[in-house]
């Protein structure tokens, strides 16, 4: 004779099996509530050990030329490419790039910070970033490689080609040192232009200075020509011919002259940015005091309790799990035994465990 459940038994064991699990934790409550204790204590513990302070800052690239735009035109009356050059008005993306560059990254974190460790501490923490982020290596450069690669990970760079702007941000255990290591890239970015660009004022420098020289061995061969021209011939507006000879000449000397004057302006300028230091970066918004944590207390008590309800919600249905297998098949639980008592005495008979058990036994 076959058993049939109707539909309110159905529903009767759908609630038991709902209730069930409620049930479990009810009666391992007290495992359940140390279990989801410790393990709140030990999740607020892991956020405060690796909360993060934000430090914010954004600056706008000064998008001058360095006098190539005249450069440009008077390379390009003598066939020259502009290209050669040089670019001299970079994107926003360029120097985005740049603060990400690795000359950029290893200098950052070769230099020695001094900060306090928290807003209103007294005590100062000094050191460079190798030995702050605890970097690993065999040698120096291994060392300095992973701290470059960890400091990449806290940084972030977002740049707006619109409105020309570049925010950086950097996030460390430390407010102060945020703040330092995000102003110190800066300070970077502005050293790396300025030097680049008192170099590339070097270079056209040289090649203004050699052009000019050329230039006024030019003119004063045009206007000696004209010269010449006028001492032969004092009543040349008579003759249609010396008349139109005349113009030619005056032509070139003027041709000749306009090109000199161009080049001695580019000159000047040359010099002029080969020993400025004057910035190339106009720092809208400074990083000093504006570091922020990046998760507040409250989130990571709420993300701890989490924590604690999952980890003691699955120690109470493990326990479970394991009396239920302890009766309902026995013999598992011996064969887990066994191979764990295997195990131990495997354990024991290691040549470092025997020494160390030898040494207690002798010392008792």
């Amino acid at each position: 004779m076959t058993d049939t459940v109707g539909p309110a038994e159905e529903r009767t064991r759908a609630r038991l099996s709902l209730v069930a699990p409620l049930n479990i934790v009810l009666r391992r409550r007290r495992l359940f509530w140390r279990i989801a204790m410790l393990s709140t204590a030990l999740g607020v513990l892991l956020g405060w050990l690796t909360r993060r302070y934000a430090a914010d800052a954004q600056f706008m690239p000064n998008m001058t030329s360095l006098s190539a735009s005249s450069l440009a035109g008077i390379a390009a009356q003598f066939g020259i490419g502009a290209g050669s050059l040089g670019d001299a008005d970079e994107s926003v993306d360029f120097y985005a790039s740049l603060v990400r560059s690795r000359e950029v990254l290893t200098a950052a974190v070769k230099t020695v910070y001094r900060f306090p460790s928290d807003f209103q501490a007294k005590d100062t923490i000094v050191g460079d970033l190798v030995t702050l982020f605890h970097a690993r290596g065999d040698t120096e450069v291994e060392r300095i490689q992973d701290a470059v690669k960890k400091l990449d990970r806290y940084m972030r760079v977002d740049a707006d080609e619109q409105s020309g702007l570049i925010a950086l941000r950097v996030r460390a255990r430390w407010p102060g040192l945020a703040e330092q290591v995000n102003a110190r890239l800066l300070a970077l970015v502005n050293e790396f232009n300025v030097s680049r660009r008192e170099t590339r004022g070097g270079i056209e420098r040289h090649f203004v200075e050699a052009r000019l020289a050329e230039a006024l061995q030019e003119l004063t061969a045009a206007e000696d020509d004209m010269r010449r021209f006028l001492e032969a011939n004092r009543t040349y507006q008579d003759s249609p011919r010396l008349a139109f000879e005349a113009a030619r000449l005056q032509r070139r000397v003027d041709l000749r002259q306009q090109v000199y004057s161009t080049l001695a302006q580019s000159y000047e300028q040359a010099r002029l940015d080969e020993v400025r230091n004057t910035p190339v970066v106009t720092i809208v918004d400074h990083p000093e005091g504006s570091a922020q944590p990046t998760r507040s207390w409250t989130l990571i008590i709420i993300g701890a309790v989490l924590l604690g309800i999952v980890m003691g919600t699955g120690a109470v249905f493990f326990a479970e799990l394991l009396v239920r297998q302890r009766v309902e098949n026995p013999e598992d639980l011996l064969e887990l035994d066994r191979y764990r008592t295997a195990a131990v005495e495997g354990l024991r008979h290691l040549p470092a465990v025997r020494h160390l058990l030898q040494r207690k036994v002798n010392n008792s």
